[in-house]
């Protein structure tokens, strides 16, 4: 510290370094010697054609841009709503609207290929959340939430930012009248905590800014014009969201006051955080840039938690941002050049010694409120700045491109190949050559086949490609004909193709109900096989398959007294019908019909269905039998007697016998009689009969001459 009791400006190619000692004699950091400066920020600078606007491109700690996708993009109003727009070459196009507030203040971070969109609107502010679409180069709502998330804000709000740490948590800092809270969300982002307090006594005027640093850290920096100092606090990610680390007081021991008797915090603020966890701070202070004091200071965190000393941007200059090229290992400030609308200007440093180069004009003109991304840049960047009405933009880097990877498969090449720049809205042709004894088998463009073209031409590029070509050897084919008759089919049939030396397997498939009969393979049979294949393959062949319906044997036969018809082993087509006849002979009936064991009723047909088995079927008989009823009266038997089963055709004789002392009277067969027989004989009896005979007692006869003598008389007499 240098021991003099006023202020001292160091002033060491352009940079000015403001010490005051005093009751607050402390440092900004001055570096004696400035080493050569890289530009931090891409070369090249391409105009981008200014957009009409209903909101600035504020608020100071915000960023709106970003890249994704080899594309830029940015959230900014217009009077229809808040738009989401690509840069398309050197304009922007609205690709989605995602509210109708025109007055809306973006801040916007994003994770993959989610960008989650704060619309800071004072206490009743919202999240949007949308996700990149690589099929149409476009964003749509978030799938996991579609819906905007209501966020309110305290009372006496003047700027939110958020960001989302490793855990996957947002974070969202904002200011209250006097103090800088602190809120969180767990995806998909939609209840948010009550706010935590980080800091009071602020005033009115003051701001908070929130980053995630180091692989498992959140960070809240913010001013506090009470204390002319500016806070940072810190959190581990997945601990308790109020456990929160003391507050560091940033730069503290650089802190100085200034002639105006302002200090080093003013509400002008923005942060960045670098991949090894240092996180860099763009302030403004309060001092007098009319007097040569520090204005636009860089502050800078360590990775292990220190802080240097504040060191001097400019001397003049508001609203300052801060982006960081770690592929340059630069870090560069932008900044407005003075109060009001002035050009947009910026100053590099080194990361590794940080001392500051010259100032260089980014956009010329009135302009306030730069506006760029939360992301490490690279080859190129994208700022944007805004008028009261307007929004202008410049595209840093070569003119913008993009890149269509060319590659090709053994056998051939393709030119140009490999990684290939194409400037944004040009064309540019390939070419696919084969080597000798090769030809083009396809071009794939984007994962989407395009034949066996030789030249593809990309029109109007706008976003990356890719494009790749596979080759094939010529080779000699042979064709082998494959056919199949009518029951069946054959895979692959017709007209086969097959290389030289390669194999072919067809495979023989009958229909159902069909079994393959023969197959024949260049004229000689092969048998009945269901595949066939050919090896090494050097001359052109035939193959041609035949197919037989199934066959089922339906096995009838009859007992004696009838017959089955037909009859034996009967040969029956799969899913035919087969009818059978059961006819008894003369004098029999059909006793039972058995069908594969089972007794079916005993019918003259028998009809089996959709034959797809063997099956069996036999029928027995049985002779007709009649009944000859046979009785006789008192005085003698009928043998046999009563209730005569015959069979038909035989012959049934009846003896007919009187008792002692009667004889026949009758016999009556049929109710004919037949006289006073003792015997009676049924012939081939093919009916029921009746057979009945009667009896009567025998009689003696005795004369008895009976004779009366005159004078009377006898009688009877005789």
């Amino acid at each position: 510290m240098l021991p003099f009791a006023h202020l001292i400006a160091c002033s060491v190619n352009g940079m000015r370094a403001v010490r005051r000692t005093g009751s607050l004699a402390v440092a900004v950091s001055a570096l004696i010697l400035v080493p050569s400066i890289a530009r931090a920020l891409p070369s090249g600078s391409v105009d981008i054609t200014p957009i009409t606007v209903t909101q600035t491109t504020g608020e100071k700690p915000q960023s709106k841009v970003w890249k994704h996708a080899g594309r830029w993009w940015s959230v900014l109003c217009n009077s229809s709503g808040t738009q989401l727009r690509r840069l398309d070459t050197n304009t922007w196009t609205n690709v989605l609207q995602l509210s109708t507030a025109t007055d809306a203040k973006a801040d916007v971070k994003v994770v993959a290929d989610t960008a989650h969109v704060l619309l800071y609107r004072g206490t009743a502010s919202q999240l949007v959340s949308v996700q990149y679409v690589p099929a149409t180069t476009s964003y749509a709502l978030w799938s996991v939430r579609t819906s905007t998330v209501n966020i309110t804000l305290d009372s006496g709000v003047e700027v939110g930012t958020i960001d989302v740490d490793s855990q996957g948590r947002m974070w969202l800092a904002s200011d209250a009248a006097t103090t800088v809270n602190v809120r969180w969300a767990d995806r998909p982002y939609t209840t948010w905590s009550a706010p935590i307090q980080l800091a009071s006594g602020i005033t009115t005027d003051d701001i908070a800014s929130v980053t995630a640093f180091g692989g498992n850290k959140i960070g809240v920096l913010w001013s506090n014009q009470t204390t002319a100092r500016y806070g940072f606090r810190t959190h581990t990610d997945g601990t308790t969201p109020t456990t929160w680390t003391a507050d560091e007081v940033p730069a503290s021991q650089s802190a100085f006051t200034c002639a105006n008797a302002l200090g080093m915090a003013d509400d002008h603020l923005h942060l960045a955080a670098a991949s090894n966890g240092t996180v860099y701070a763009a302030v403004k202070t309060g001092c007098d840039a009319a007097i040569g004091e520090a204005v636009i200071l860089l502050l800078v965190r360590r990775p292990a938690g220190t802080w240097d000393n504040a060191y001097t941007v400019d001397t003049d200059g508001t609203r300052p941002i801060v982006l960081v090229n770690e592929t340059l290992n630069q870090v560069s400030v932008l900044y407005t050049q003075a109060n009001g609308l002035n050009p947009i200007v910026y100053k590099d440093s080194p990361t590794s010694a940080i001392a500051f180069g010259s100032r260089q004009t980014v956009i010329s003109g009135a302009w306030n409120d730069v506006t760029s991304t939360k992301q490490i840049i690279g080859s190129d960047a994208v700022i944007m700045a805004s008028s009261t009405t307007q929004a202008t933009a410049v595209y840093r880097g070569s003119s913008p491109s993009f890149t269509i990877t060319a590659s090709a498969g053994s056998g051939g090449s393709i030119s140009p190949s490999g990684s290939v720049s194409v400037p944004s809205g040009s064309n540019q042709s390939f070419t696919i050559t084969p080597n000798a004894g090769f030809t083009i088998a396809n071009v794939t463009v984007d994962g989407v086949g395009q034949g066996a073209i030789s030249t593809f031409t990309f029109n109007n590029v706008t976003a990356t490609h890719t494009i790749s070509a596979t080759f094939q050897a010529v080779t000699t084919t042979f064709t082998i004909n494959a056919s199949a008759g009518s029951g069946g089919s054959i895979s692959p049939t017709g007209a086969v193709t097959v290389n030289s030396g390669a194999n072919q397997t067809f495979t023989i498939t009958p229909n159902a109900g069909f079994h393959v009969q023969n197959v024949v393979v260049d004229g000689s049979s092969v048998g009945a096989q269901t595949s066939f294949t050919f090896n090494n393959v050097t001359a052109n062949h035939t193959i041609s398959a035949s197919f037989a319906i199934n066959t089922f044997t339906i096995t009838a036969t009859a007992g004696a007294g009838g017959i089955i018809s037909p009859s034996g082993g009967v040969t029956v087509n799969s899913g035919a019908n087969q009818q059978f006849t059961i006819s008894p002979a003369a004098g029999f009936h059909i006793f039972s019909v058995v069908v594969d064991g089972v007794a079916q009723a005993a019918a003259t047909t028998f009809t089996f269905n959709n034959v797809t088995a063997n099956h069996t079927i036999h029928a027995t008989f049985a002779i007709n039998t009649f009944t000859i009823t046979a009785s006789a009266g008192s005085g003698g038997s009928i043998s046999p007697s009563g209730a005569v089963t015959v069979n038909s055709g035989a012959n049934q004789s009846f003896t007919i016998s009187p008792s002692s002392g009667f004889h026949v009277v009758n016999v009556l067969v049929d109710g004919a009689s037949q006289g006073a027989v003792t015997s009676f004989t049924f012939n081939n009896v093919t009916a029921n009969h009746t057979i009945s005979a009667t009896f009567a007692a025998n009689t003696v006869t005795f004369t008895i001459t009976a004779s009366a003598g005159s004078g009377g008389s006898i009688s009877p007499s005789g």
